[in-house]
């Protein structure tokens, strides 16, 4: 079987097949600094060594590792390695080894999405449905197994659920098996057509497909991802815009924040495009509400009854205003897309409205995240784990068989969602009658 050798001082893996996802590994020999690689397919195209896993196991070499999209054998470790599989949905699989004694036992905890057969419609947990978004590129929509199955038209972009977020519950956990010596036969390949490793011929045509989105953008961890872009109506006062209304246009993809907007006179008319810095780590956004001034009347431009800032802290903690614009008033609108030149047509084929400004705050705090490089305030995978972990200490509580180990854990994790649901009170602030938020939004 043909497989690629990853070679490093004291460290050997032989990998047949990494499809669909990246391998993360660290590793530390004694002595030694830390050392860390990132490996996807695109590194092993061409490069592949004769390499036979039966033969291995039978002569006892090698430790088989398997997920879906992932067959590797390691066969030396001369030190502490930790090897992660992410899926590119989203799954995700986890190897710890001292030497060659995989640290653990026989099985490894990993999401459902990553493991051969297991795909539940509902989080075994919370109960909530998981919303699979089929990849769509060009027309045509990739199965989970064969080939491919063309459409007649484009699917259209998942709508959002602008009413309702979804509630909070725990990560889908499932167990993959770790194979030792005896593992099963393999497949043998018999052509290089077959080979997910083979560099393409001049004469193949080579599909442009975009990459996926980042994982953390979407409202809740078991909701789809959100549209490409995110679109809302407003007027721009800091700094001061020089034409009329314009749009706050988020590329979900980029992880950037814009406005865009006309000015000037009939002929002579000036399109601006300016791109918001959100690159400083105290960069937060808030959605306030406007004041009235006296007799009731609202002060917000074309009776705009919020309005939106993004500001920062300067050296001496003196607050530096970035973005501020004006939203929500009669007639603006919040929309998504997947195309990218549709901003400023809120009724384009496939399109869809947003009735919740919670969306456009939670896309351009995971824009900041992403920007900046802090700690994700964003982050719903994340919080859910917390969530997850702290039901299944207070469970051990209850019946009375928490260990002191498992209170130190409990108590760290406590620590942790407090500081998160702090540090997320500081930077993300919405002002509004109608947004309702779940345990997974509010940290």
């Amino acid at each position: 079987m043909r497989a690629f050798l990853f070679k490093l001082a004291g460290l050997a893996l032989h990998i047949s097949e990494l499809q669909s996802g990246t391998l993360h590994l660290t590793h530390k020999r004694s002595g030694k600094v830390l050392r860390t690689y990132t490996l996807n397919e695109e590194d092993f195209e061409g490069g592949a060594d004769i390499f036979d896993h039966d033969a291995a196991a039978k002569m006892g070499l090698g430790i088989h590792l398997s997920a879906v999209g992932l067959q590797l054998c390691l066969t030396k470790n001369e030190g502490m390695l930790t090897m992660g599989f992410e899926g590119k949905n989203g799954g995700m699989a986890k190897w710890t080894f001292n030497s060659m004694d995989f640290m653990g036992g026989g099985k490894v905890s990993a999401s459902a999405f990553t493991q051969t057969g297991v795909g539940p419609s509902r989080c075994l947990t919370c109960g909530e449905e998981i919303v699979v978004v089929p990849t769509v590129s060009n027309g045509k929509i990739r199965p989970k197994q064969g080939g491919m199955q063309e459409a007649d038209t484009q699917t259209d972009p998942m709508q959002l659920r602008d009413s309702k977020i979804q509630t909070d519950a725990s990560i889908i956990q499932s167990s993959i098996s770790t194979r030792f010596s005896e593992s099963k036969k393999e497949t043998e390949v018999t052509s290089l057509s077959n080979n997910p490793f083979k560099r393409k011929g001049q004469g193949e045509e080579k599909e442009d497909i975009p990459p996926p989105l980042h994982k953390r953008a979407k409202s809740a961890h078991n909701s789809p991802p959100w549209p490409l872009h995110i679109y809302m109506t407003c007027y721009r006062t800091n700094p001061i815009f020089k034409g009329d209304v314009g749009t706050l246009h988020i590329d979900v993809r980029e992880g950037t924040v814009w406005f865009e907007g006309w000015y000037g006179k009939t002929h002579m008319r000036v399109f601006e495009r300016k791109q918001v810095d959100l690159r400083d780590t105290t960069t937060r956004v808030a959605y306030y509400r406007h004041m009235r001034a006296p007799g009731g009347r609202l002060i917000g431009v074309d009776g705009s009854t919020h309005y939106l800032t993004v500001s920062r802290l300067g050296a001496t903690l003196q607050t530096i205003t970035i973005f501020t614009a004006d939203c929500s008033a009669p007639g603006w609108k919040m929309w998504s897309s997947n195309a990218p030149d549709d901003y400023h047509n809120s009724n384009a084929r496939g399109t869809h409205p947003i009735t919740n400004p919670i969306f456009i705050v939670d896309a351009i705090v995971h824009c900041i995240d992403r920007a900046s490089g802090r700690q994700a305030v964003h982050d719903p995978n994340a919080i859910h784990k917390l969530r997850k972990d702290v039901a299944y200490y207070e469970g051990l509580k209850k019946q009375g068989t928490l260990s002191e180990s498992d209170m130190e854990k409990y108590n760290f994790t406590l620590d942790e969602l407090k500081t998160r649901k702090e540090f997320r009170k500081g930077v993300r602030i919405i002002e509004y009658d109608g947004a309702v938020e779940s345990e997974s939004q509010r940290g």
